[in-house]
């Protein structure tokens, strides 16, 4: 997962906890997440993720190759 848009909203005023409780995930699953180290992301976090992130899954989501 591209960590691009950050931890916090598009302000940058939401920490990692508060983001990961708006999104139904732990913190640690979120850092997860964040660094790559997830094998895969549920479509339903990752539209989560993309609803309070105001963003589209694209945003998100990079391969391998990127």
């Amino acid at each position: 997962m591209d960590t691009a848009r950050g931890a916090g909203d598009q302000q940058g005023n939401t920490s990692v906890g508060e983001l990961a409780e708006r999104v139904g995930i732990t913190p640690t699953n979120l850092a997860e997440l964040k660094s790559g180290r997830a094998g895969a992301v549920c479509l339903t976090t990752l539209a989560a993720l993309c609803e309070v992130l105001e963003c589209r899954p694209g945003e998100l989501l990079r391969g391998k190759h990127d």
